[in-house]
């Protein structure tokens, strides 16, 4: 049975206590200490950037550009490069126990962008899976919108971690205010 944790965004913590509270959920997972949880929840305003970010010479410009604009800025331990994030998307966090949790780690993608992209299809949205031109934080597996124009813009980013006993996979979906990322 997966359990539901629904983060109130007036209790909810910052983005780096969300991310620290996900890694203590799935190694309790992991361990057998917690179930197998979706967790939901509207982020404060954020930029996550990725390890890779941090490396990048221009980072220091990078960060004190996300505090100019009213952003958190962390570095997370999942996913590629900066990703930006504020009330107007909602994270989905999926902790699941599984014995060999490395096995199916590039399916789980496959699996999760199909399914968001046939949620969003279902819903009267032009959607579909992969990579596009200039897109934040690209990956094969971003699901993506078509405005009536035909431009396709990113709607949900992934990212995922596996430990010992148990994955975490993160989707962050953008429900409105695009622009302002």
């Amino acid at each position: 049975m997966l359990h539901l944790d629904r983060v109130d965004p007036a209790t909810g913590g910052t983005m780096a206590e969300m991310v620290d509270s996900a890694m203590a959920t799935v190694r309790a997972v992991g361990r057998g200490e917690a179930p197998s949880t979706l967790r939901l929840y509207r982020p404060k305003p954020t930029v996550a950037f990725g390890r890779r970010d941090e490396l990048n010479p221009r980072f220091v410009q990078a960060r004190a550009a996300a505090v100019g604009r009213g952003f958190e800025p962390l570095v997370r331990t999942v996913g590629g490069h900066a990703a930006a994030y504020h009330s107007g998307c909602l994270v989905v966090d999926h902790f699941q126990k599984a014995s060999d949790a490395v096995s199916g780690n590039h399916e789980r993608y496959g699996i999760f962008g199909a399914m968001f992209a046939e949620a969003l299809t279902s819903l009267g949205i032009s959607a579909g899976v992969g990579e596009l031109p200039g897109e934040y934080c690209p990956g094969e597996y971003s699901v993506w919108g078509q405005l009536p124009g035909g431009q396709r813009v990113k709607l949900i980013g992934t990212a995922q971690r596996v430990v010992a006993g148990a994955w975490w996979f993160s989707s962050g979906i953008v429900v409105t205010g695009v622009d302002s990322l």
